[in-house]
């Protein structure tokens, strides 16, 4: 009996002395950028603007202009699948559909299908237009038709149109906007491309039926400007909006992303520093440890080349530390240079029960171990200092911290660009080398995005912390 007992004590010893063993690493969040699913197949919506103020782009004049040219480079592209941010190709699940955007009063539609790559051609001859040739006069543009959100995160709609469009329809497209990009889990995007062509026609400035029309020639004239949208997942609209940017040399062009949710192609993260990245005096207040940390039977491995380990003492002074961590912006996006930032810091601590360590809320001072200043942005690069104070640190022990950097969304987080104004036009202009409410719908559509970010504020970078306190 006495050697059963002995047996079970011994056990009971051994099994107190087992080390639990656990790791930390850094993930992103499920909304970060390149988190959505890009397995699912892309299916692809094309709308061609096919009221009256859209003829002069393809008068006989110019059967060749640089809206017909866009026409063409648009159809060509859409062959081509397209790549994620990440370097992921997505492939199509079905053709591109092309539909011939406007109001019929006959039947009440807003658009029609074009069955073929031919009827979508149709859009380079002046009868798309003008109500010719078994073709129906469309008497308002419609826009907001076109905007209808996705049933599922894998559709881009391609809109091609001029923006005519008085104050009432710049309202009700900015709100169906708005429930668009509600409905694409935070990952949707809003592309507007302006491109300057050869125009020779008229330009209207009210209804079709009012007396707010003149006669433009781009003739020896600035040229006239059309707009290509996009509404889709962010990456889709940087993929083929940049594409189409990119196709033709020379000026005319402008172009914007707005993007609530996400201005950077990936999430900052540090790069570990290591014990000889540090200055005498530093060293005097931590350490960096290798690739563990042990505190009684607590072992912490640390392989997660973006968790920065440090070791400190009861002596510890408050130390800073500085960072210099990869930032690059998303070409076209708005305010994707942004040094307006705020953090979120979530301590956690270790739980022997799920030998797991899980947040800590509870503890304030926790919440007070790491200060950050010092933001500044330069050449794709957010350099900062992060202020370590030791003695929030109670009681002693291991923990780990999971900074998230924020757009900070108190003030005006996004600039408005000059091009907005410089293209355009109030009701009484006569300018046809402008567009009549440009300025409105663009501002409205970054006051909705704002909006938007305010209510998640765009994650810039995610720190992650190993800090041991003996």
């Amino acid at each position: 009996m006495k050697w059963l007992i002995g047996a079970i004590a011994t056990l009971f010893f051994l099994t107190a002395c087992v080390p639990t063993q656990t790791e930390v690493t850094c993930n992103p969040p499920p909304s970060a950028v390149g988190q959505s699913k890009q397995t699912v197949q892309l299916a692809i919506n094309v709308y061609v603007d096919g009221t009256p103020s859209m003829q002069g782009f393809v008068a006989n004049s110019n059967s060749n202009s640089r809206y017909v040219q866009t026409l063409e480079k648009l159809l060509s592209l859409l062959q081509t699948e397209p790549v994620s941010l990440q370097g992921q190709l997505r492939s199509f699940s079905r053709p591109p559909r092309f539909f011939r955007l406007g109001k019929n009063d006959r039947t009440g539609k807003d658009w029609e299908a074009l069955k073929t790559t031919g009827d979508y051609r149709k859009a380079e001859l002046p009868a798309f237009y003008s109500g010719s040739s078994g073709l129906p006069l469309l008497s308002v543009s419609q826009i907001d038709a076109a905007i209808v959100p996705p049933d599922e995160d894998n559709e881009l709609t391609i809109i091609l149109t001029d923006l005519y469009q008085a104050q009432d329809d710049v309202t009700e497209m900015i709100e169906k906007i708005k429930q668009y990009l509600n409905k694409t889990q935070q990952q949707g995007a809003v592309g507007v491309l302006g491109i300057r062509s050869e125009f020779n026609g008229t330009v209207y400035t009210e209804a079709l039926s009012g007396s707010g029309k003149f006669p433009y020639n781009s003739n020896g004239q600035p040229l006239r400007p059309f707009y290509v949208l996009f509404l889709g997942q962010l990456d889709d609209v940087y993929f083929y909006l940049n594409k189409l940017l990119s196709s033709r040399s020379g000026d005319g062009k402008e172009a914007v992303i707005f993007s609530p949710y996400h201005l950077h192609q990936t999430l900052a993260y540090l790069q570990r520093k290591s014990k000889t990245d540090l200055t005498p005096a530093q060293s005097q207040s931590l350490q960096i440890p290798g690739t563990g940390m042990k505190q009684g039977r607590l072992v912490v491995k640390l392989r997660d080349e973006h968790v920065q380990p440090l070791s400190v003492n009861k002596k510890s002074r408050p130390i800073d530390l500085s960072y210099n961590v990869e930032l690059l912006p998303i070409s076209q996006v708005l305010g994707a240079d942004t040094t307006a930032l705020s953090t979120t810091t979530t301590p956690y601590s270790f739980e022997p029960k799920s030998g797991k360590f899980q947040p800590d809320l509870q503890n304030a001072s926790l919440q007070q171990v790491l200060n950050f200043k010092d933001w500044q942005v330069a050449n794709n690069k957010l350099s900062f200092s992060t202020q370590i104070q030791p003695e929030k640190i109670q009681p002693p022990g291991i923990y780990s911290f999971e900074v998230d950097v924020r757009v900070d969304t108190t003030g005006d987080p996004l600039p408005d660009q000059a091009w907005w104004q410089k293209w355009h036009s109030s009701p009484a202009s006569t300018d046809g080398s402008k567009t009549h409410n440009l300025q409105n719908f663009l501002s409205d559509l970054k006051g909705q995005t704002v909006a938007l970010m305010r209510q998640a504020p765009p994650i810039v970078g995610r720190f992650c912390y190993v800090i041991q306190k003996t």
